[in-house]
């Protein structure tokens, strides 16, 4: 790893930017769309390498977003690439450390998975 991507193990915390606008920031709520937008698929579960699905609010395309991942057989581990929306800092970078809060809890990073992608590739930052 080049010390460019040395990984610094500070503990932190992604908060949530759009809890309660595009999706219930309550978790009995949350829970409750999220049921209602999974009823809706008729899909088989089966097993995929690779998905892409929206990320707008429920409202927009839940309903699509949950076909999608109904659709699926979900693997204990998964990588979730994002856009950078807003066109400051890096354009490709991954959270080496830390968690992702949610409605739901606290999602750790695995940071093993982490290190390696900073290893393999040269074009990520942290």
């Amino acid at each position: 790893m080049s010390p460019q991507h040395a990984v610094v193990s500070v503990p932190r915390v992604r908060r949530p930017t759009v809890a309660g606008y595009f999706y219930p920031r309550e978790p009995a709520q949350l829970r409750q769309a999220v049921s209602q937008l999974m009823g809706l698929s008729r899909q088989q579960p089966r097993d995929a390498r690779v998905v892409i699905a929206p990320h707008s609010s429920f409202p927009f395309s839940g309903d699509v977003a949950a076909a999608v991942f109904a659709a699926l057989h979900i693997p204990e581990r998964w990588i979730i690439l994002g856009t950078n929306h807003t066109g400051v800092g890096p354009a490709w970078s991954v959270m080496a450390t830390g968690a992702y809060q949610t409605p739901l809890g606290e999602v750790p990073v695995e940071t093993a998975l982490a290190e390696e992608l900073l290893a393999r590739c040269p074009a990520l930052d942290a």
